[in-house]
């Protein structure tokens, strides 16, 4: 699949990144909601 929109780009290649992901998620979600999102990583 082909992405043309850059923010698509940017948004798939930064999140496609385990570790950007999961600083991201953690940083933004109240702590129970990282908990049980982090079971996942």
């Amino acid at each position: 699949m082909t992405v043309q929109n850059p923010h698509d780009r940017f948004f798939r290649e930064s999140f496609g990144r385990i570790e950007v992901a999961r600083n991201y998620l953690e940083e933004y979600l109240p702590a129970n909601q990282f908990v049980r999102a982090a079971r996942y990583f």
